[in-house]
């Protein structure tokens, strides 16, 4: 049996954009003026926090996942099975959302984003409001001018969208492999 973690959310996301231009769309110099059309792909992630709970059978705290019978006898009331966040619970990160848009210019002017149906999206965006690309406070970094435009941010709903500087990316980005690394051990 797969063993599952539950938990409590937090609205506290951390959101990764990345943005790919698509080769292949024309553009034509016209009186030092470039004219066409530009298609680009923004990548999109958020990981939401959680806090993790424990789970009881009849008041009584299990170490594991509630077995399928188990869940049987909660479901015709032969037995209860209950979560409760634990004292001073421990944090951990799960993949809310991952996904794509596409976005096309036209003669200078950026359309609205086409949301196309795709194979490689998962879950649903928690935050469809909150954009990094084409945020005029959000500067998108390449590594040593090379690779993929990427910006990386914080969001709650106290504080708003935080974005975190280009020399703390690398920082954020090992600590939360580490996090997921330890938590996968246990």
């Amino acid at each position: 049996m797969v063993q599952t973690t539950l938990c409590t959310p937090i609205p506290a996301y951390i959101i990764e954009e990345k943005v790919y231009h698509k080769l292949g769309w024309g553009k034509v110099a016209v009186n030092s003026k470039n004219v066409g059309v530009d298609a680009y792909q923004v990548t999109r992630k958020i990981v939401q926090t959680c806090l993790v709970q424990d789970i009881f059978i009849d008041g009584k705290p299990i170490r594991s996942s509630p077995t399928g019978w188990q869940l049987l006898k909660d479901f015709i009331g032969l037995e209860k099975i209950e979560t409760k966040p634990r004292p001073n619970a421990k944090k951990i990160l799960l993949l809310a959302y991952s996904g794509y848009e596409n976005i096309f210019e036209a003669f200078g002017e950026r359309a609205d984003p086409v949301d196309m149906p795709g194979l490689f999206k998962y879950g649903k965006d928690p935050m469809p409001h909150v954009k990094l690309y084409g945020n005029e406070n959000v500067t998108l970094y390449m590594s040593g001018g090379q690779g993929v435009p990427t910006a990386i941010a914080i969001y709650d709903a106290h504080n708003g969208l935080r974005v975190i500087p280009r020399e703390r990316q690398n920082q954020l980005l090992e600590e939360l492999n580490a996090s997921v690394a330890n938590f996968s051990r246990k």
